[in-house]
């Protein structure tokens, strides 16, 4: 990035990333990618939303490509579709999984030290 470069090419930039983490370096890099050539490699399809092509790899071969709007908008059971599906179901399942973490009344133990 320090060379200002004409094409970028981000492979997993996130992946390693807390969700705060990710959505700061995303902001990041969403101001860089501006007027520029970006290839983003990404399984966690939050980050391609907004691009203006995706193509969709299965095997060796891209199987689907268009906006992220067009290829949802197919309603076709394929494989973006299942992958947007199964993501989303994730976010939720964590969102309830954190809300019934935070709603659990705290238990409080004492511990008591035995000589030796």
């Amino acid at each position: 990035m320090l060379k200002n470069p004409d094409i970028l090419l981000l492979d997993e930039a996130t992946s390693a990333l807390d969700s705060e983490s990710e959505k700061l370096e995303q902001e990041a890099l969403d101001r860089f990618m501006i007027r520029r050539t970006t290839l983003a490699i990404a399984h966690m399809l939050s980050n391609i939303r907004e691009a203006d092509v995706v193509a969709v790899l299965q095997g060796d071969a891209v199987s689907k490509m268009g906006a992220h709007n067009e290829l949802m908008a197919k309603g076709e059971n394929d494989t973006y579709d299942k992958l947007i599906h199964m993501q989303e179901q994730a976010q939720e399942a964590a969102l309830v999984n954190a809300h019934r973490r935070s709603a659990r009344p705290s238990s409080t133990r004492n511990s008591v030290a035995r000589p030796s």
